[in-house]
């Protein structure tokens, strides 16, 4: 069946004027560039939805802390109200930092907005020159309505929002060949009978068939933590005259993080370790929405060249010479942060038996694994400052494996418990 083709936006997970974790000491351009990031992705976000002439900006969820909201809130509302100004809609679904009551509460939204506050909320058509393109809804897992008209050609989406429906959104992020259609159907039959299902968790991008479309999380347009950034932003989708969609990611941060290896041969000179980081830098492309780049390097070293480094005022000078030699005309902020392993290579002579260095090591390959087990079970339990800690330290917690939590002891243990000399 044809259908006219249009184009809608999703993000989720803004986090509006949150602070971004672990910046440290930077500059005070660097600073606030950082603390208004994820204030600058939502205008990038608004940007995208102008520029592509989407009929719709979808956000599932944790627009906002509900706690520390008074800028977030203002800034929403003027986003919104630049929306409405180009007749694109916006359809809103709590999450778990700005649950359904705080929305009744001090925010002043146009009447292009939607928020849906219950999950019985009635669809809202989205319409152009009286022609419906799509109905929009909130994800109920506890009914479907089956009493639609088959024969609309129009796109049916449905909104979950960040933190709601677990069964459904860890599902779907889970492996999913692993589930037939027709298991997915039985096990969730409201989620199955939509065109576009928009997730809100913003861990990670995410797309995943449906028995009639798909289900898709664009990510976190923004993170607040030390992933990176390259893989964050909105999706901007494009549905064609036969009713298939096309997601496209558009990036949205304004700061990006990375962590670098440089790796240096005995003997390596200053000289040669400042023209392996200049060549890291050059090999990484900056995206358009870019302001602030937080670099950390980690550097194995020969020793001479690792006491050398260990004064931070000479990193600082080592840093201020990769600077001068890149040519950056975009005028990108790097902030860098230097961690110097030292290569441990001398000690392996050193007779080992009966040592302390040897008994703490067999205590770290003994007890890790249930240690960081229990570590796992011990997270959910924790009274958390915040909410939103809670994802990031359990996700951060599920993403550590025992080999990588080995390798950082034994080096920590060789540094403090064996000498070279």
């Amino acid at each position: 069946m044809s259908v006219r083709p249009f184009r809608f936006v999703h993000a989720t997970n803004l986090r509006l004027d949150q602070p971004l974790w672990g910046i440290g000491s930077v500059t005070p351009d660097a600073r606030r560039i950082a603390e208004d990031a994820t204030l600058s992705a939502l205008e990038h976000i608004v940007g995208a939805c102008v520029d592509h002439q989407a009929a719709c900006l979808l956000l599932t969820g944790n627009c906002f802390d509900a706690a520390h909201a008074s800028r977030a809130r203002m800034c929403l509302e003027t986003a919104c109200e630049r929306l409405a100004e180009h007749a694109i809609e916006v359809l809103i679904v709590p999450g778990e930092t700005d649950p359904s009551h705080v929305w009744a509460n001090g925010i002043a939204l146009p009447p292009n907005v939607t928020t849906f506050v219950s999950r019985g909320s009635e669809p809202v058509a989205i319409v152009r020159n009286s022609e419906v393109l799509a109905t929009v809804e909130p994800y109920d897992d506890r009914h479907h309505r089956a009493e639609r008209d088959g024969r609309s050609s129009a796109l049916r989406i449905g909104l979950a929002g960040a933190g709601q429906h677990a069964a459904l959104q860890e599902t779907l992020a889970a492996d999913s060949k692993c589930i037939s259609e027709q298991q997915f159907t039985n096990e969730f039959p409201a989620a199955a009978e939509f065109g576009y299902l928009a997730l809100g968790n913003g861990r990670e991008r995410l797309t995943v068939g449906l028995p009639q479309g798909l289900a898709h999380d664009p990510g976190c347009p923004q993170p607040l933590d030390g992933r990176r950034t390259p893989a964050s932003g909105c999706s901007l989708i494009d549905v064609d005259k036969s009713g298939q969609l096309q997601i496209k990611q558009l990036p949205t941060a304004v700061v990006r993080r990375e962590e670098i290896p440089i790796s240096l041969s005995e003997g390596d000179s200053w000289d040669e370790l400042a023209e392996q980081m200049q060549i890291a830098l050059l090999d990484r492309d900056p995206l358009p929405t870019e302001k602030l780049w937080l670099v950390r390097w980690i550097i194995d070293a020969d020793a001479t060249l690792a006491e050398s480094l260990a004064d931070p005022s000479t990193q600082r000078e080592l840093c201020d010479l990769v600077e001068q030699e890149l040519a950056d005309d975009r005028g990108i902020i790097r902030q860098h942060e230097m961690e110097v392993r030292r290569d441990w290579s001398p000690s392996n002579g050193i007779d080992l038996n009966g040592s302390v260095f040897t008994e703490f090591a067999d205590l770290i390959d003994e007890q890790l694994p249930e240690r960081i087990s229990q570590f796992r079970r011990q997270l959910p339990a924790i009274d958390w400052p915040e909410a939103g800690w809670v994802k990031h330290v359990i996700d951060a917690g599920e993403r550590i494996t025992p080999s990588a939590v080995a390798t950082h002891a034994h080096n920590l243990a060789r540094r403090h418990l064996l000498s070279p000399d």
